[in-house]
């Protein structure tokens, strides 16, 4: 367990850094047709204006990973800057997908897809309870 810094220790210490758990929202990315993305950005956002302003947006290419589709990134950081958004991060690309976001200081975060076993697959039972001990009376 550590202790929290007293008012004294923080008048000398710059800074600290800890990680943290975030929910940030994700755009998932299923066409590279920049029209379409900035028609449907348009009438989400019109939608809820205040929980899109300032939001810092993760870009999910999942569902273009395997086709390799080219992402007009340049673009697509302008819609959603111009909509209000704060494009921070991309995760799910082929290699060259991430490397060009990279090179556009996006952050390239892990995948974070955690596979779940089929609905039909049946799942173990829980271990059965270890018998007790069986007492003789006094």
């Amino acid at each position: 367990m550590t202790a929290t810094p007293s008012e004294a220790e923080l008048a000398d210490i710059p800074f600290e850094m800890r990680g943290d758990s975030f929910t940030l929202p994700v755009l998932r990315l299923y066409n590279t047709d920049m029209d379409k993305v900035s028609k449907e950005l348009a009438v989400r956002v019109g939608q809820a204006p205040d929980f899109f302003r300032n939001a810092p947006v993760v870009i999910d290419l999942h569902h273009l990973k395997s086709t390799e589709q080219s992402v007009d990134f340049p673009l697509l950081v302008g819609l959603l800057r111009g909509h209000g958004m704060i494009p921070v991060g991309v995760r799910n690309g082929s290699d060259e997908q991430l490397r060009i976001a990279s090179a556009l200081d996006l952050a390239v975060l892990a995948d974070q897809r955690i596979p779940r076993p089929p609905r039909s697959e049946a799942r173990p039972p829980p271990p059965a309870p270890k018998p007790q001990p069986r007492q003789e009376p006094p």
